[in-house]
């Protein structure tokens, strides 16, 4: 099983090794493996709208994360997904 993406720079060379117009989808809960779509991608504190939640302003100097948000659930993941991901049923 490949080793956890925890980077931008990581992610996009494992993406870069696929073809552009590849579909991308999310596969989602391991121990009962869903697939879904990508919806927004988005950087805190970069992203971040008006207040943190205690009323304060981002801070401009936290620590940058880029979050990938699921879109739509498209159902079971299918099986030839689940084997290649080591995701299985529990």
């Amino acid at each position: 099983m490949p080793a956890e993406i925890t980077t931008v720079g990581e992610l996009v060379a494992a993406l870069t090794a696929y073809p552009p117009q590849t579909r991308v989808q999310l596969a989602v809960a391991p121990g009962y493996p869903q697939a879904a779509t990508i919806s927004a991608i988005a950087c805190s504190p970069d992203d971040a709208d008006g207040a943190d939640g205690d009323g304060r302003p981002p801070d401009p100097d936290a620590e940058r994360v880029v979050w990938i948000g699921e879109g739509t659930q498209l159902g079971y993941l299918p099986e030839i997904a689940r084997n290649a991901l080591g995701h299985s049923w529990t």
